[in-house]
């Protein structure tokens, strides 16, 4: 079985982290606004 390079494995895990961030930052933030906020539109 191929291994694939460490570099990608490394990139793969550093989105990942900031996936997870952007959630547990954003999270928060997204919930105390209010609904008709336009900051919290996505268009």
């Amino acid at each position: 079985m191929k291994r694939y390079h460490p570099l990608l494995v490394a990139l793969h895990w550093v989105l990942a982290i900031m996936i997870l961030m952007s959630l547990v930052v954003g999270g928060p933030m997204m919930a105390e606004m209010e609904s008709t906020n336009r900051k919290k539109c996505l268009h």
